[in-house]
């Protein structure tokens, strides 16, 4: 019997799907609870929370399999349908068929903030795995495993938990995990766009001086997408965002805020002129017009 049909006859007799039970002989009675529309598609079933052992195997097997890469520009395989894999593929293959009943869970559900709370709910029974991967810090060499990371990464953009997601982000980007196949934009792009257009709407419901997003998430972000290739108008809305970011701040060093500020909005309105910068640019250029220093006012008078 496959190690798919394995897990999937646990999943349909209710049992725990375990290293140790793949391990073990399917009796015939489980694999016959198994319909034939069962073993196209998973039956969505409720995640348990994780035992400290449990959590334990994960991070040891998530390391195992990333210390089995062998670095940069590895094609990715899929993990076979057959019985004798490592206890790293057999994990990734327990992950990979939780993930699938998980986004069933999803594609069902039509509310995008009950999604979230799902999302938050399911991450955790990865997190373990993901930790181990991200510790070996080798690239992925099965088409499962990558799927998994790439997945982890866009669920915690998603939920805003962008301290999570950004590890996870540079990782991708480093060994160059490509974004699942149902998405068309690449990993700079999907990550710039989400977390400027984040950034920007809570300014947008923000009061004036409140900082609504942290700077540092965004700063962190322009660092790691600076070589990336994307179009103009994602670019944009990053140096919009950080714009609005900077802005928010009152403190002592206000004026050098607000230059810094402008040149952001120059940056974010020469890549795209509809990025909806111009008020913001015509007010920061009268602010710094009325406290400008006197000396460079008088130099300003001599020089015409």
């Amino acid at each position: 019997m496959s190690l798919i049909a394995k897990i999937r006859a646990l999943q349909a007799a209710g049992e725990a799907v375990t290293p140790e039970a793949l391990g073990q002989v399917v009796t015939v009675e489980k694999v016959s609870a198994v319909t034939a529309h069962d073993a196209e598609v998973p039956p969505v079933i409720e995640s348990p929370a994780l035992s400290p052992a449990r959590r334990h195997r994960q991070l040891i097997l998530g390391r195992i399999m990333a210390a089995s890469g062998s670095g940069f520009g590895v094609e990715l395989t899929p993990i076979g349908d057959n019985d004798d894999l490592s206890p790293a593929d057999r994990e990734v293959m327990q992950l990979k068929i939780m993930l699938i009943d998980h986004q069933q869970t999803l594609k069902a559900t039509k509310s995008q903030e009950t999604k979230i709370a799902i999302k938050r709910e399911f991450a955790p029974l990865y997190a373990n795995w993901i930790k181990g991967v991200l510790e070996a810090d080798a690239a992925p060499q099965r088409e499962q495993a990558a799927e998994l990371i790439a997945t982890m990464m866009i669920w915690a953009i998603d939920c805003g938990e962008y301290h999570d997601a950004l590890p996870l982000v540079e990782y991708v980007l480093k060994h160059k995990v490509p974004m699942p196949a149902r998405f068309d934009r690449d990993v700079a792009t999907f990550v710039t766009d989400q977390v400027s257009e984040a950034a920007i709407a809570a300014y947008e419901k923000a009061e004036p001086g409140v900082e609504a997003f942290p700077l540092e998430i965004l700063g962190r972000v322009e660092d790691l997408v600076a070589d990336a290739d994307m179009h103009d108008q994602v670019k944009a809305k990053l140096q919009k965002a950080i714009g609005r970011a900077l802005a928010s701040d009152t403190g002592d060093e206000s004026r050098i805020r607000q230059e810094e500020t402008l040149k952001r909005y120059q940056r974010a309105l020469e890549l795209n002129p509809s990025v909806g910068v111009k008020k913001d640019i015509e007010r920061l250029q009268s602010a710094l017009k009325k406290t400008a220093k006197p000396d460079a006012a008088n130099q300003e008078q001599t020089n015409a």
